[in-house]
């Protein structure tokens, strides 16, 4: 027999121990709104399908020592829960247009059957009292955290939200790391991803970094560029000059786009492949963005 709760509010959902093991049932709750939704030393049963439909989880949702599969969460919204992930598995699990949390403060107690198995909590709004200046050890933790998640959303296939988690991670590492030292490489490279698409987030950004730093950098081959007397570029005009900017947007352009009149001075030549590399490197962000829905 099918279970099915739906229009409903509850203070608490459990799945448990041996629960639907030997079941059939399909569990369907559609259209409810929890304190609490936990899975504890569950097992499921590959045969039996469990739903959830636009639910609302407002204090907490655990994962407990249970492996998990067959289970899908459609349209749920986890944003004002505390999450908690322990020696869980994932197989099957998947996570449709979830209302997940911007910002995320962990802190780490040992399990109370294992001590060597740490407990991530996670907070999904800031609350009041929370440190701004986290001591290195806790970014550590926050990093583990959203790798954790990352993960969960790559064995659910769901691309969008593994990019969001992923970002996270990284900008998490990003904290940890420091600009003096081994770790000065790995931080740049985590910088320049950063502000150009956050991690394969944004497409728009690399976009107008492009287009801004196109014009400094135009304007800086431009005024270092030399032409011959009574040549045509006094007459140029400001779409002249537009059109030559949009060509210096593609980082395949001609070295002497103004003409066999002109003369590029070493400081012309250095603003020139300074911006080819760049360039390069923004239209790559874009398109790596653009790939965030693929399989």
């Amino acid at each position: 027999m099918d279970v099915v709760v739906q229009h409903s509010e509850i203070n608490s959902i459990s799945f448990f121990d041996k629960m639907l093991q030997n079941s059939n049932s399909n569990v369907d709750i559609n259209d409810v709104q929890c304190q609490t939704l936990s899975f504890r030393n569950y097992h499921h049963n590959l045969s039996s399908k469990v739903l959830f439909l636009n639910i609302t989880v407002l204090l907490a949702l655990d994962f407990d020592n249970s492996n998990l599969g067959n289970i899908q969460f459609h349209s749920c919204n986890f944003r004002k829960a505390i999450h908690t992930i322990s020696e869980t598995e994932f197989k099957d699990v998947s996570f449709i247009n979830i209302k997940w949390f911007s910002k995320i403060y962990y802190r780490r107690r040992t399990h109370p059957r294992n001590k060597h198995v740490a407990v991530w909590i996670a907070n999904l709004i800031l609350k009041k009292g929370v440190k701004k200046n986290i001591p290195l050890k806790e970014k550590r933790e926050y990093y583990e955290a959203y790798r954790e998640y990352k993960l969960m959303m790559s064995k659910a296939k769901n691309k969008p939200d593994e990019i969001f988690f992923k970002s996270k991670e990284y900008n998490s590492k990003y904290r940890q790391l420091s600009w003096f030292g081994r770790g000065f490489s790995d931080k740049l490279i985590l910088f320049l991803n950063r502000i150009s698409n956050n991690h394969g987030r944004y497409w728009i950004v690399p976009i107008i970094w492009l287009f801004v730093l196109g014009i400094v950098f135009f304007i800086g081959l431009y005024n270092n560029t030399s032409f011959a007397e009574n040549s045509s570029h006094v007459s140029y005009t400001t779409a002249d000059k537009f059109g030559f900017y949009l060509r210096f947007l593609n980082p395949t352009h001609k070295l002497d786009m103004f003409g066999e009149e002109s003369y590029l001075s070493v400081y012309a030549v250095i603003y020139d492949w300074a911006f080819r590399i760049i360039s390069s490197y923004l239209i790559f962000q874009t398109i790596s963005a653009f790939r965030k829905y693929k399989d």
